[in-house]
């Protein structure tokens, strides 16, 4: 098990950080006749790890931004039931990999 700074891997998922977390921020889309495009992005980002909580859907889309056509991962929440109870979906909200706009030069042209 690798270590940073003494923190264990599990350490590092528990408190938010390490393999498998990605920092998200809202967005808006639309269908256009270029295909999907970005209206929005939201500033409040958050933290999430999609292999640890299996009740986000990720997804892999070409999306349009402010200057060019990019990949990108997508999330949306489909909630989850467990022995404390369930969560609601809510399939309509849209979350993109903040590193995925920074990658694509779109990053600094939302904010």
């Amino acid at each position: 098990m690798s270590e940073v700074l003494g923190f264990s891997e599990r350490d590092l998922e528990l408190a938010g950080t390490g393999p498998g977390w990605v920092t998200v921020a809202e967005v808006r889309l639309k269908a256009s006749d270029r295909g999907l495009e970005l209206v929005s992005v939201s500033n409040v980002w958050e933290d999430i790890n999609p292999e640890f909580c299996q009740g986000w859907i990720e997804e892999e889309l070409d999306v349009w931004g402010i200057r060019k056509k990019f990949r990108a991962r997508f999330y949306r929440w489909k909630g989850f039931r467990d022995e404390d109870g369930e969560s609601a979906p809510d399939l309509n909200r849209w979350y993109i990999a903040v590193s995925d706009l920074e990658e694509a030069g779109e990053l600094e042209l939302w904010f």
